[in-house]
């Protein structure tokens, strides 16, 4: 998306206390892994003029709370969904619901109309990164995180 809408999220993002999180969804494998999702969450983010929908998936419970602590759990895995509407000079969050075929970060730069970007990530005991793909897709149920900022980070716990 446009400027991969902010430099795509150091994979997830940090989440403000809130509305908390709900279970989602994953069917088949990403690089060969299985995921057994166990939570989801969602926001909306800003970047000057710009704003796209933010999805993390998860195989770790109270992801939302995790992320406020800055605790990173061990042996995670994720998937970082960036949805939204792209023109010729801006990007912006969903307003409705719709179709939104998933792109490489490389190739959305140059589409326009609804796009997505997904990003999928594994740590492991260390909460070193084991795996990390680009364009994966799946089907997903999600409700709000009030804050999924830019970065995530903190305690491998």
């Amino acid at each position: 998306m446009r400027k991969a809408i902010f430099a795509v999220l150091t994979l997830c993002g940090a989440c403000g206390g809130g509305s908390g999180s709900t279970s989602a969804t994953v069917n088949g494998t990403v690089g060969g892994q299985s995921m057994t999702a166990r939570d989801s969450i969602s926001n909306v983010i800003h970047s000057s003029s710009d704003s796209a929908g933010v999805i993390l998936i998860s195989n770790t419970a109270n992801s939302c709370a995790l992320i406020t602590a800055q605790k990173q759990p061990k042996n995670a895995q994720a998937l970082l969904i960036e949805i939204g509407t792209q023109s010729a000079t801006a990007a912006s969050a969903p307003s409705a619901p719709g179709t939104y075929p998933v792109y490489s970060q490389a190739a959305s730069t140059s589409v326009m109309g609804n796009v997505a970007i997904v990003f999928y990530a594994a740590t492991d005991a260390a909460c070193a990164t084991t795996a990390d793909y680009e364009s994966v897709s799946g089907s997903f149920t999600t409700t709000v995180c009030p804050a999924l900022a830019t970065s995530i980070g903190g305690t491998c716990t």
